[in-house]
C-alpha cells in the first residue's frame, strides 16, 4: 500500500502541521503523518497559501511504501531456501571437492544465515 507525506527538503525530516489557536505551525517528527494517495503538492500549496508561517517551498511531498510487518521477511526467507538447497546438493557431489566451490558455498551459507536472521 502506498501513502504520501510531507518532509523538509534540506533535512529530510518528516513534517507535521498543527493548528495552535489560530496559527498553523510546522513541526518535525520521526514518524510521518500519512496523507491520502490522491493529494498533490499543488493541493498542499493551495491549502497552506493563506498561512504565512508555513514556507511550503521548503517542503516536499513524498510517496511511502507501507509494508505489513513480518511479511517481507518470510517471503525473503522462502526465496533463500532453493539457494540453500542447491549449496547442500553441491557439497554432496564431486563439485563440492573444489576449494573454490567450497569457499563459495561457505560464503553463500553465511550470507543466507545473515539475511535469515536479519529479517
Amino acid at each position: 500500500m502506498k501513502a504520501k507525506t510531507l518532509r523538509k527538503k534540506d533535512s529530510k525530516e518528516f513534517v507535521q502541521i498543527h493548528n495552535i489557536g489560530s496559527t498553523e505551525m510546522v513541526f518535525t517528527a520521526e514518524l510521518p503523518i500519512l496523507l491520502p494517495n490522491s493529494v498533490t503538492f499543488e493541493d498542499i500549496k493551495e491549502f497552506y497559501s493563506r498561512s504565512p508561517e508555513i514556507l511550503v517551498d521548503e517542503l516536499e511531498l513524498i510517496e511511502l511504501d507501507l509494508i505489513e510487518a513480518d511479511t517481507v521477511g518470510a517471503d525473503i526467507r522462502n526465496k533463500l531456501s532453493p539457494i540453500k538447497n542447491l549449496c547442500k546438493m553441491m557439497e554432496n557431489t564431486n563439485l563440492g571437492e573444489s576449494p573454490y566451490i567450497q569457499k563459495g558455498i561457505e560464503q553463500v551459507n553465511n550470507s543466507i544465515e545473515y539475511l535469515s536472521n536479519l529479517l
